[in-house]
Formats: structure tokens, C-alpha cells, sequence
């Protein structure tokens, strides 16, 4: 038996009846249908990729329902990734959260989006809060600096599964950005800070930071994702 195709292993036309012959893509490749260096490349496909059947046998047909035996490109799932759990260590910081009656903040992932992507921001970047910083409460402090293209965007929205959860002014003096990037000095003003009130919160949750401009319309700057405990 064949481990990845699940396929009983047999050569020329042994074990079929007489009146049968062995199809031609069932047919073993000759070497002059196949060099040592194809055959080289196919055995590592074996070994590190996984072989799809039909580049095992050539021009057989797939049913939808067919699924190789054995897949060796599949890495086990352990138990925790199978229930949809955190990992043992998260789960480990809840629990002692929920005991011990305190709030903390992970940080996940701090994205910025602004760069050379939209047509309305010329750039931006997220100070704080820092990738796998800790805060200990249910609040964290967010702060950066945004410049448009042609219009300078009037305020930060902070929003969590398309909800606002806070809104605060971009008009902070940031000179040095101006003078780092060589921006024009009607863009000054460019800074924003704020903190966000996350108790309410639990779990794994993705802010999205939205640009506001005069007009009402929203241009998306960035991305903060977090784990709260508690």
C-alpha cells in the first residue's frame, strides 16, 4: 500500500486479468520519459512538499471527493489549536486575572497603513503603544502624528468592530517630523494623543485608527491589536 496515495503498489500487469492491460497512465515512466534529475525533484516533493496525485500519475482524472492518505506537508494541530483556545499561556494570565480581580493590556500587532498606500495620507506612524508592550489596567495610551497629501486630516477616530470607542484632535506641535520629512509647515501641527478606555473589553480585539477630515470623509491609518486579561 502506498502511504500518500493510499493505492496498492503494482508493476507491469501483475495481479490484472488477462484480458486487462495496465492503462498507459498507470504505466511506470521509462528513463527516457523521465531523467534522474525529474526523478530528483519529485522524490523531495515527496519528502518536504507533499505529491498531489495527479502529478504522481499524469492525465488522471480527479474526483472532487478524492483525499490523499497521508499529507506530510501537514503540521499537527495540538489540542489547544483543535478546541479554538489561546495558548497555555494566555489562558494561564486570564485565569490569574479573573482571580485576582485586576485588568491588564497585551499589545499584538501595531500597524501603520498610511505609508504610500492612500491617496489622501502622505504619512504616519503610531509612537505608542509599542509592539508586546503590557499595560496594567484596562487603559493604554495611544499617540502618533498623521500628515495629509494636499489636506491636513482634523482628527483621530478610534474604532472596535465598526463601533467608535473614542475620537480625539490631530494639533499637536511636531516640528520635528516637519523638519525630518521636509514637509511643508502648514502640516505642523500633526500630532495626536489620546487614552483609550478598554475595560469593558475581553479577550483578543482589533482597534482601527481612522483619519477625519473637515469634509467628514475617513482615510484608514493604522491598525492596534491586543489581548486584555480580566
Amino acid at each position: 500500500m502506498d502511504e500518500l496515495t493510499g493505492l496498492d503498489n503494482f508493476q507491469g500487469n501483475e495481479g490484472l486479468p488477462s484480458n486487462l492491460e495496465q492503462p498507459e497512465a498507470l504505466k511506470s515512466p521509462s528513463h527516457s520519459d523521465q531523467s534522474p534529475s525529474d526523478e530528483k525533484v519529485l522524490n523531495e516533493k515527496v519528502l518536504t512538499q507533499g505529491l498531489h496525485f495527479n502529478e504522481w500519475v499524469k492525465d488522471f482524472e480527479i474526483k472532487k471527493d478524492f483525499v490523499p492518505a497521508l499529507d506530510v506537508s501537514t503540521k499537527q494541530k495540538g489540542i489547544m489549536a483543535k478546541l479554538g483556545l489561546a495558548s497555555p499561556v494566555r489562558l494561564s494570565r486570564k485565569v490569574m486575572s479573573q482571580i485576582r480581580g485586576q485588568q491588564s493590556i497585551e499589545i499584538l500587532r501595531v500597524a501603520n497603513l498610511c505609508q504610500n498606500y492612500s491617496e489622501c495620507l502622505r504619512w504616519g506612524w503610531i509612537d505608542a503603544p509599542k509592539l508586546d508592550a503590557r499595560f496594567e489596567g484596562g487603559v493604554i495610551e495611544v499617540r502618533g502624528w498623521l500628515v495629509g497629501k494636499q489636506v491636513q486630516p482634523t482628527a483621530m477616530r478610534f474604532m472596535s468592530r465598526q463601533t467608535v470607542i473614542a475620537e480625539t484632535p490631530i494639533c499637536i506641535p511636531r516640528p520635528g517630523v516637519i523638519k525630518a520629512h521636509f514637509y511643508d509647515l502648514k502640516f505642523s501641527n500633526c500630532g495626536y494623543q489620546t487614552h483609550l478606555d478598554l475595560r469593558s473589553f475581553s479577550g483578543e480585539t482589533e482597534i482601527t485608527l481612522d483619519a477625519v477630515f473637515d469634509d467628514g470623509s475617513t482615510a484608514a491609518a493604522g491598525i492596534i491589536s491586543l489581548y486584555k486579561y480580566g
